[in-house]
C-alpha cells in the first residue's frame, strides 16, 4: 500500500471559544481526489487553510497531526512550510482577488512562481503564456501584462489556477476552484485538472458544496457537518449507498437533470414549480435605459504610455428594464457582464452612450443629484471579501449603505439603524452575534449573504446581482433566491442579475440577454432564449451547463 501524500488525524481548530473543526481525519493517496463536502460555515475551507498554516491569528490548532509524506507539518518550523506551500503544496483559493498581488502584473507573478522552481529566465515568458492558455484565457499576452483588477472575477480564478499548475506541486488543495468560472470554462478546468493528476500523479483536496462536481472529480468522498466528518466513502459507495442521515437528506433533495444547481436545496425552502414564483413585472413602466453604452479601455505602451489600442469592454449595448423586472445578463468571463453593472453605477466611465434612471439621464445630472439618487441603484459583488473593509465589524459594514444615504440625503441617522441591521442580518440567515465579527472570521458563502444585507438595508429600486449566489452552497443559495423572490414582490424592486448559472437564470428571470465581447448577441423571454436559441453561441453555452451526477456516472466509473 502506498504511503499516503497527505494524513489528517484527529485534527481540531477553534476560533476562541468555538469549536469550528472537531477531530477531523483524512487520508489522501497519490494521484487520488478526496472531495471535502459541506455547507458553508462547516469547516471545509478551515480545514483546508490548517494544512498550510494559513490560519487567522483568531484560530488556535488544538489538537492534531497534519503529516505531508509522513512529516508533520504542524512540527515543522515556520521556515521550511514557507518552502513547502506552493512547491509541494499548491492552493486555488476560492476568492482569487484576494490571493493574487494586486500590485504586480499577471507576469511579475509569474516570474516570482516560476523563479522559485529554478526555471530558466528566457523561457518564462513562453511557459508562462502556454499555461495561460491552456487554462482557456482567450489572449494570454494581454492577460500577461494585465493588473489582478484589470481582469474579470472568473478570469482571474483562471490565473490562479495557472499559477499553481505552473509549480507542479505534489498536492493540490482547490476550495471551490470553479465558483467563479461560467459552465463552459468549468468543464475545461476540471478536464485539465484531472489530466494533471494523469500525467504528474498530483493528489488533490476537493472542497465543493456541487454534488455533480464531486461526482465528476472524486475517488474518495469526505461530508462534513458542524466540523465533524460525519462520512467518509469511496465515490461509488457515497453515490449508491450513503450511510448518514445528513448525507442521505443530501440526495433526497437531489434534483433532476432539469433542475441543476440545487442538489442541496430544501423542498420547503424552494418551491419547483418554475413559474410559481414569478411576479408579473410592470412593462408599462419603464426603471432602467441604455442606449448605445460604449466602455471602451486605452491600452497604453512605450515610455510615453501612447494609446496604441483600446479594449471594447462594452460596445454598443441597448437595454432595457422594467419595474419589478427580473433581466438576466449571462455569458462567459470577460464578455463584458461585469464592466457594464459598474458602469450602470458609474464606478466606471462610459465612453459614450446615454443611461436613464426613472426617467433621468444620469450623464447629466450633477454630482449631488447622482449621490442623492444612489440609493436606488445597489450591488452585490462577486467577490465579497474584496468589497469589505476588513478593519470593520459587520455590524459597521452593513451599515455603511445606509448611512451613507442619510448623509446623500441631508437626513439624521436613524435612531434604531442597529436594530435595523440586525434584522437584515436575520433576513439573510446570519445568527446575531454576526454585528460584532469580522470577515475573515465567515465562510465565503456567508461573506456573500453579508453583502447582500448591505445592498438590501437601503431598500433600493433597481438590485444588480453580480453573480450573488456563486459562492453559496445550494441550499444557502435556495434560501437567498427565496429572499430575493419576496422582496421583489414586497417592495417592487427590479433585478439586473448577472450570471453563468442557467438554473439560477431559469428560476429567476423574466428576461435574459446574452452577451459576447461586449456586444448584445441574443436577448428575449427566458423560455424562448433557454429553450429556443437563435445564436450558435446560446446554443453552445447551453450545452455547456454541467449535468448534477446521475446514476450512470456512478456506474462508468
Amino acid at each position: 500500500m502506498p504511503q499516503s501524500i497527505l494524513s489528517i488525524e484527529a485534527l481540531s481548530v477553534h476560533f476562541s471559544n468555538s469549536v469550528v473543526v472537531d477531530e477531523v481525519s483524512l487520508n489522501i493517496n497519490p494521484g487520488e481526489t478526496l472531495a471535502l463536502v459541506g455547507e458553508s460555515g462547516s469547516g471545509k475551507s478551515v480545514t483546508a487553510l490548517a494544512i498550510l498554516q494559513l490560519l487567522p491569528r483568531t484560530a488556535t490548532i488544538s489538537q492534531g497531526r497534519i503529516l505531508l509524506s509522513g512529516n508533520d507539518l504542524l512540527r515543522t518550523p515556520a521556515r521550511d512550510v514557507q518552502k513547502i506551500r506552493g512547491r509541494k503544496i499548491g492552493m486555488i483559493f476560492q476568492e482569487p482577488m484576494t490571493a493574487l498581488n494586486p500590485i504586480m502584473t499577471v507576469a511579475q507573478q509569474f516570474n516570482e512562481v516560476l523563479s522559485l522552481s529554478a526555471h530558466p529566465k528566457k523561457s518564462i515568458r513562453a511557459t508562462g503564456l502556454a499555461i495561460l492558455a491552456s487554462v482557456e484565457l482567450a489572449d494570454p499576452a494581454r492577460v500577461w501584462e494585465s493588473y489582478p483588477h484589470q481582469l474579470s472575477g472568473g478570469m482571474r480564478q483562471r490565473v490562479m489556477i495557472a499559477l499553481v499548475l505552473a509549480a507542479k506541486p505534489a498536492l493540490i488543495i482547490a476550495d471551490e476552484p470553479t465558483t467563479a468560472l461560467d459552465v463552459t470554462v468549468q468543464a475545461q478546468i476540471l478536464a485539465l485538472l484531472k489530466n494533471l493528476q494523469s500525467q504528474t500523479g498530483t493528489a488533490m483536496l476537493f472542497v465543493t458544496h456541487d454534488l455533480g462536481l464531486v461526482g465528476e472529480m472524486a475517488d474518495h468522498v469526505a461530508v462534513m457537518k458542524a466540523g465533524r466528518i460525519v462520512e467518509q466513502a469511496d465515490c461509488k459507495t457515497f453515490f449508491a449507498q450513503p450511510q448518514h442521515e445528513y448525507s442521505r437528506r443530501l440526495f433526497e433533495v437531489l434534483p433532476a437533470a432539469n433542475k441543476r444547481g440545487y442538489s442541496l436545496v430544501d423542498h420547503s425552502l424552494l418551491p419547483l414549480n418554475q413559474n410559481s414564483h414569478k411576479n408579473n413585472s410592470d412593462k408599462s413602466s419603464e426603471l432602467l435605459r441604455l442606449q448605445d453604452i460604449k466602455v471602451h479601455f486605452p491600452i497604453r505602451r512605450g515610455l510615453f504610455k501612447k494609446v496604441v489600442d483600446v479594449v471594447k469592454a462594452v460596445d454598443g449595448v441597448d437595454l432595457v428594464l422594467h419595474k419589478q423586472e427580473t433581466l438576466a445578463l449571462v455569458g462567459e468571463s470577460g464578455s463584458g457582464k461585469t464592466t457594464l453593472a459598474k458602469a450602470l453605477l458609474q464606478l466606471y466611465p462610459i465612453s459614450s452612450g446615454e443611461i436613464f434612471l426613472k426617467g433621468q439621464n444620469l450623464q447629466t445630472m450633477s454630482r449631488a443629484q447622482r449621490q442623492q439618487s444612489r440609493h436606488v441603484m445597489q450591488i452585490v459583488f462577486q467577490d465579497p471579501y474584496s468589497a469589505m473593509n476588513p478593519r470593520l465589524q459587520v455590524e459597521d459594514i452593513v451599515a455603511e449603505t445606509l448611512l451613507a444615504k442619510c448623509a446623500a440625503l441631508r437626513i439624521k441617522r436613524p435612531a434604531q439603524w442597529q436594530q435595523q441591521v440586525r434584522a437584515v442580518l436575520d433576513q439573510v440567515g446570519l445568527p446575531q452575534d454576526a454585528a460584532y465579527r469580522y470577515p475573515h472570521e465567515f465562510s465565503g458563502g456567508q461573506r456573500q449573504r453579508i453583502a447582500i444585507a448591505r445592498a438590501l438595508i437601503v431598500k433600493p429600486e433597481l438590485l444588480i446581482l453580480d453573480e450573488p449566489t456563486s459562492a453559496l452552497d445550494v441550499s444557502v443559495q435556495a434560501q437567498i433566491l427565496v429572499l430575493l423572490q419576496q422582496l421583489q414582490v414586497e417592495y417592487g424592486l427590479s433585478y439586473l442579475l448577472i450570471t453563468h448559472n442557467m438554473s439560477v437564470v431559469s428560476y429567476m428571470a423574466h428576461r435574459v440577454v446574452v452577451m459576447r465581447q461586449g456586444k448584445l448577441i441574443e436577448q428575449g423571454e427566458v423560455k424562448q432564449v433557454l429553450e429556443q436559441p437563435r445564436s450558435g453561441y446560446t446554443q453552445a453555452l447551453l450545452k455547456a451547463v454541467p449535468a448534477l451526477y446521475r446514476q450512470s456516472n456512478v456506474d462508468s466509473k
